[in-house]
C-alpha cells in the first residue's frame, strides 16, 4: 500500500520563528507499492510535498488518488489557486529504474508537461540514506568521482535485487536533457536546484559517519545488525549511506524566508558534513575583496546566486565573460577540504548534451596532468582504527573563476562540487567497534562532498 503521512494540525505549535522552523508535509508515494503491475514494480517515483504553512490542505493527495505525478501536479495547482503554497521534492531517483526523469509510462514529453513539472518541482533531492542520485559512472565515464555512494538497485522484493537503469535516474543527466528539451519545447522541465535528505525512519537524523545508528530502528539498531549480510526487505544495511543534508540560504530562520529560498532554488546539498557553500555568477563580476561580508552584498547586487539564470545576448561585446564567485568552508567539526570542481553541462553543435568537469581550486602543489586529471590529495585514514587527521586539506576556499570554453551562443548550466579529504565510512567505524575487518563490498573510506544548485546561462 502507498505510504501516507497525514499532516498534523498542531504543526504550528512546534514551529518557533527564528529558532526552530517546521513545515507541514507528507510523502506522496507511487510505483513502489503497485506490485500487481510488473511495468512499475520496484520503480519509486516518490515526492515529498512541502507546504509553506499557515493554510494547508485537508486530506493529502495520495497514491490512492493516483499514481501518476502529473495528477499530483494538477492537484497542487488547484491547491495553489486556493491560496495554499506548496511544492514537491522528488527523491529516490537513483532507484527509479529510469522513470524519475522520464515522463510517466515514457509518453512523449510535451510543453504542458514541462511547464507543470518545472512549476511544481523547483528542487530535487540528490543524496540520502539510499545513496546519491547526482551521477553514475555509466552516464559520466570521465568523472572519476561519479561512483560515490552508489545504491544501484530498485525497490523490488525480487531476489536477487534487480539493478536500476541509470539513464533518466540521475540529476546531472536530467539537467543535460533539460537543455535539449528547452531547445525543442521552449521550456526546461528539469531546471531544478539541489538538496540532500536523511530519509531515516527512526525519527532522528544520522548524517555523521562516526555516529551512524541505522535507518530503521527495528532492523539495524546495532553495529552487528548493520554489518550483517542479511537484507531487510530490499535494502542491504551495509549499502545504505549515512544520509545527506539540505543547505538553504535564507535571510532568517522562518517559514517564509526558508520557503522563499526553496522556491528560488538558492539551496545546496551535502552528503552529511555541514559544509558551507556559496556560488554567484555575473558579467565581468568583480569585488574589491573576498574577505568579510561585503563581497556577499556586492555579489547579490551585481550578479545572481545559485539556482538563478544568467541571461546574455548572443551579440555580447568582445571581452565580456562570465565570472563566478565561489566560497566553500569546511564543517567546523569535520574533515578539511580537498578541492572545488565546476560541472558544466551544455549542448554541442549537433544539439547533443555534453559535460565538462573543471578543477577550479585545490590544496597543495598538485598539477593537472595531460589527461586533465588532478592527482589525489593523499589519505590520512587509519582503517583499522577508523581514524583520520586533518594534516592535509584546506579549511576554506575563496576564488573567482571564468569558463575558458565559454560560447555566448551556447546555453549551459554550471554547478559546484566540493570534495573533502578521505575519511572513514560508517561501516569502518562499526567494524572498529566490533573488532572486525571492514566489509569488502563497500569502500573503507569515502570523500564526503557538497553540491551547489546550478546557475543556468541562456543565450538570448
Amino acid at each position: 500500500m502507498p505510504k501516507i503521512f497525514f499532516i498534523k494540525k498542531d504543526n504550528n505549535k512546534i514551529d518557533k520563528a527564528g529558532k526552530f522552523t517546521t513545515f507541514p508535509a507528507y510523502e506522496w508515494s507511487a510505483g513502489k507499492a503497485n506490485y500487481l503491475s510488473s511495468r512499475r514494480e520496484g520503480q519509486p517515483i516518490h515526492r515529498n510535498v512541502i507546504f509553506k504553512g499557515g493554510k494547508v490542505t485537508g486530506i493529502p493527495f495520495s497514491g490512492f488518488n493516483s499514481k501518476d505525478p502529473e495528477h499530483l501536479w494538477a492537484w497542487m495547482d488547484k491547491e495553489r489557486a486556493k491560496g495554499i503554497d506548496l511544492l514537491a521534492i522528488p527523491h529516490n531517483a537513483n532507484m527509479s529504474n529510469g522513470v524519475m526523469y522520464n515522463t510517466f509510462d515514457r509518453k512523449a514529453l510535451t510543453a504542458a508537461y514541462a511547464q507543470s513539472r518545472a512549476r511544481n518541482e523547483p528542487i530535487n533531492e540528490v543524496v540520502q540514506m539510499k545513496g546519491q542520485s547526482m551521477s553514475h559512472p555509466i552516464l559520466a565515464p570521465n568523472d572519476e568521482f561519479a561512483d560515490f555512494e552508489l545504491y544501484q538497485y530498485t525497490f523490488s522484493l525480487v531476489k536477487p535485487r534487480p539493478l536500476s537503469q541509470p539513464k533518466n535516474s540521475y540529476a546531472r543527466d536530467a539537467l543535460k536533457s533539460g537543455l535539449a528539451f528547452e531547445q525543442s519545447l521552449g521550456i526546461n522541465p528539469f531546471k531544478f536546484g539541489f538538496i540532500g535528505s536523511t530519509d531515516g525512519h527512526n525519527s532522528a537524523g544520522v548524517a555523521d559517519e562516526d555516529n551512524y545508528f541505522g535507518k530503521i530502528g527495528i532492523n539495524d539498531p546495532t553495529p552487528a545488525s548493520r554489518l550483517t549480510e542479511t537484507a531487510h526487505g530490499n535494502l542491504s544495511p551495509r549499502l545504505k549511506s549515512a544520509a545527506g543534508l539540505a543547505g538553504v540560504w535564507a535571510k532568517e530562520n522562518t517559514r517564509e524566508a526558508i520557503y522563499a529560498a526553496l522556491e528560488r532554488k538558492e539551496t545546496f546539498a551535502t552528503s552529511g558534513p555541514r559544509i558551507k557553500l556559496r556560488f554567484f555568477a555575473g558579467w565581468n563580476l568583480a569585488v574589491d575583496s573576498l574577505s568579510g561580508n561585503a563581497w556577499v552584498t556586492e555579489a547579490y547586487r551585481n550578479g545572481v546566486p545559485m539556482g538563478s539564470d544568467l541571461v546574455g545576448s548572443k551579440q555580447l561585446a568582445v571581452g565580456s565573460s562570465q565570472s563566478f564567485i565561489i566560497e566553500a568552508i569546511k564543517d567546523s567539526e569535520g574533515a578539511n577540504l580537498d578541492r572545488v570542481q565546476m560541472i558544466k553541462g551544455y549542448l554541442d553543435k549537433e544539439g547533443k548534451p555534453q559535460e565538462t568537469i573543471f578543477e577550479v581550486v585545490w590544496v597543495g602543489d598538485r598539477a593537472i596532468d595531460s589527461n586533465g586529471k588532478l592527482p589525489a590529495i593523499g589519505n590520512t585514514v587509519d582503517v583499522p582504527n577508523a581514524s583520520y587527521t586533518n594534516d592535509i586539506g584546506a579549511v576554506r576556499f575563496q576564488t573567482t573563476w571564468t569558463d575558458p570554453t565559454f560560447d555566448a551562443t551556447q546555453s549551459a548550466f554550471y554547478y559546484l562540487r566540493v570534495l573533502e579529504i578521505p575519511t572513514p565510512r560508517w561501516t569502518t567505524y562499526d567494524a572498529k567497534t566490533l573488532g572486525v575487518a571492514p566489509p569488502t563490498d563497500v569502500p573503507a573510506t569515502i570523500q564526503e562532498r557538497a553540491w551547489s544548485s546550478p546557475i543556468w546561462y541562456t543565450a538570448k
